[in-house]
């Protein structure tokens, strides 16, 4: 009883040098390793961290709506346009234009129906989440090759060319040709030989016989502008009273005709001949007298006739 008893006290005291030794041998392992050790628990956290996506496409550029002063396209006008003077200018100056136009959609819509017109583009197929489309992005590629095979030069617009402008977003054509003031543009003459100018004032584009797009207000128009203002004296230029009379006094309007029908004035009786005229004292002249019966030709039974002999017969 007594031997196991022993060994029962022998056995714990190895069980617990083992295990002594077990934890100094641990933790110097974790000494040397610069490891640190923490009794305290971190309190698990519910929080899902948020992912921050953008809906901008930004290999595009951001898309912007002007405003359109005056009708124009662009309010303050295009000042490169105004200073060139060389073809080199006027080409610098046809892609400032189109950098400008790019980044208006209402715009971009106006350019592509004046270069492309059997093309039709929508302001929702150019804009996604406010940034330019991939169709946009295609559309002014087609429009910088389309300047880069023109041909583009300093000029002024024509003046009877048909102006552009901006009515209610849409591009629009004035009602009527015409382009007053200062004309200053550059001519862009597109492969198929189409002339298209744009203006430096306002960066119109303009445009001879019948505009691309469907009228309405622009920078000049008349009073009505839905209406013809020729037919109806209410032309912007050349309308109205004439400045410059001239000597004299101008002619009044004739009064309105009256309800009486006109009845024109009697014909005059036709005036009589001489020869019917009376003689005074009532009678007639005496008749002409007859002339005398013309000689006849020599015949068998009349070898005479009454013809007048041949002198020296």
């Amino acid at each position: 009883m007594k031997k196991k008893s022993y060994k029962t006290v022998v056995w714990a005291i190895v069980w617990l040098l083992l295990l002594t030794a077990a934890i100094i041998i641990i933790g110097g392992i974790v000494t040397a390793c610069g490891g640190t050790t923490s009794t305290t628990m971190q309190p698990i956290s519910t929080h899902t961290p948020t992912t921050t996506t953008s809906t901008s496409n930004e290999t595009t550029w951001k898309m912007v709506v002007g405003n359109y002063a005056n009708y124009r396209w662009f309010g303050d006008g295009i000042a490169v346009i105004k200073n060139a003077k060389t073809k080199a200018d006027a080409v610098n100056a046809a892609n400032v234009w189109l950098d400008k136009v790019k980044r208006d959609p209402n715009l971009l819509i106006g350019a592509a129906r004046y270069f492309f017109p059997k093309e039709k583009y929508t302001k929702r197929s150019l804009v996604k989440n406010g940034w330019a489309s991939d169709s946009a992005v295609q559309l002014v590629g087609e429009l910088q090759l389309a300047l880069g095979q023109s041909k583009i030069a300093p000029s002024l617009a024509p003046a009877d060319g048909t102006n552009s402008g901006v009515d209610s977003g849409n591009v629009v054509a004035a009602v009527s040709p015409g382009i007053t003031g200062n004309r200053k543009a550059i001519q862009v003459t597109l492969a198929n030989g189409k002339k298209i100018w744009v203006m430096a004032r306002c960066g119109n584009l303009v445009t001879t016989g019948h505009a691309p797009v469907p009228p309405g207000k622009t920078e000049l128009q008349p009073k009505n502008w839905k209406k013809d203002p020729y037919a109806r004296g209410n032309a912007t230029v050349g309308g109205g009273q004439n400045q410059d009379p001239g000597p004299g006094k101008p002619t009044k309007k004739p009064k309105k005709p009256g309800s009486k029908p006109y009845t024109p004035p009697p014909t005059p009786s036709p005036t009589p001949s001489a020869s019917s005229t009376a003689i005074p004292g009532g009678s007639t002249p005496d008749p002409a007298p007859t002339p005398p019966p013309e000689p006849s030709a020599p015949t068998p039974t009349d070898p005479g006739g009454s013809a007048p002999p041949i002198p020296g017969s």
